[in-house]
């Protein structure tokens, strides 16, 4: 069996431990803000837990004093590239207002750009960030907000590609 660990009058962040609820593995903690709130023993840990929830609380009510865009479509969008651009070792030097205005509709296939939140992922309607020249990055003047689907279309396909597809594909269409 593992050593008992006492952990009263420890202190996680704003939260300070009272004492162990009898009988299980919580601990009953005091929060600088005056709450009292009963937290797991696995959730004490350094860096773990910081408050009963009012310092999330805080932080929401402020939102970001730098631009206040945090979590917006637009911001969405920089983040995402930004991210890419990291993974994939591409120059990365966009601004927030470097990010183009989301359009209505989709500049190449003409269909209505949907914001989707929290659906597990892009929808073929959803804005992305295209790198109008692929081998410049992301960077100022070189990214347009187009659909998912168009970006896909294009995302690995040569200008000579796409000309033999619509060729192919343009006696079936009439």
């Amino acid at each position: 069996m593992g050593k008992k660990i006492d952990l009263v009058d420890k202190r996680f962040g704003r939260l300070v431990v009272k004492h162990r609820i009898e009988g299980t593995n919580t601990w009953l903690c005091l929060c600088d803000c005056g709450t009292k709130k009963a937290i797991e023993r696995y959730d004490l840990k350094p860096n773990h837990i910081k408050s009963c929830g009012c310092l999330w609380r805080e932080r929401l009510a402020k939102g970001n004093p730098v631009h206040g865009l945090t979590r917006t479509p637009r911001w969405m969008l920089w983040w995402g590239a930004k991210s890419r651009a990291k993974s994939k070792n591409i120059p990365f030097t966009l601004t927030l207002p470097d990010i183009p205005n989301i359009p209505d509709v989709c500049p190449i296939l003409g269909i209505t750009l949907n914001v989707h939140h929290g659906r597990g992922g892009p929808q073929p309607d959803s804005p992305t960030l295209d790198r109008v020249q692929q081998s410049l990055g992301y960077v100022p003047g070189n990214v347009k907000v187009i659909s998912w689907r168009a970006n896909k279309l294009k995302s690995d396909a040569s200008f000579e590609e796409i000309e033999k597809l619509y060729s192919y594909m343009k006696p079936e269409v009439g």
